[in-house]
């Protein structure tokens, strides 16, 4: 399975809110723990997925530079065919630098 940013994003709002995602069973659980092992979120596994999922920190600072939809756009139009395959971290960079433009900083 592929790691699909978009499903990030959207899994961090649904734990955030305290809202089920609209995933396949198995796209949640992968995704879940690439977003544990990023630490952007803490949780306790069990035998059937996670439970008290909450997020991190570095989780919330994430998707306050995500949150906007004009400002994910943004950033993955820059990244146009690269954006499936960017690293986490180039993502993060573009999505802080297109806020920080945003608030004139």
């Amino acid at each position: 399975m592929k790691r699909d940013m978009n499903i990030v994003r959207d899994l961090l709002l649904k734990i955030e809110a305290d809202e089920e995602p609209n995933y396949h069973e198995d796209t949640i659980l992968y995704h879940i723990n690439l977003l544990y092992e990023a630490h952007l979120i803490e949780g306790t596994q069990t035998r059937g997925g996670w439970d008290g999922l909450r997020l991190t920190w570095e989780g919330h600072d994430f998707l306050d530079a995500a949150r906007e939809d004009k400002v994910w756009r943004k950033a993955l139009d820059k990244l146009g065919s690269a954006a499936a395959s960017v690293s986490f971290t180039v993502l993060k960079t573009l999505l802080e630098s297109i806020v920080k433009s945003q608030l004139g900083l």
